[in-house]
């Protein structure tokens, strides 16, 4: 697992991680929101991990305003 940090033209920098693997043909991208907390959700590392072994890449991020933080 790779922690990424992904600065936006606005200035806020998007966090997340990538499992990856040698030679994915595949990457699934989980959009955090819907399902909780980016930083609390545990769950993510079940995924990253079973995707890994069927040699699938796996991101887990945050969206542009996932704090409600950012004035549009």
């Amino acid at each position: 697992m790779t922690e990424i940090e992904v600065p936006t033209t606005r200035g806020t920098v998007l966090n997340g991680v990538l499992f990856d693997t040698p030679k994915a043909d595949t990457v699934v991208i989980a959009i955090t929101g819907v399902h909780g907390n980016f930083y609390s959700n545990p769950f993510y590392y079940n995924f990253g991990d079973t995707f890994n072994r069927g040699g699938i890449d796996f991101i887990y991020a945050q969206t542009n305003d996932a704090f409600n933080k950012i004035r549009t």
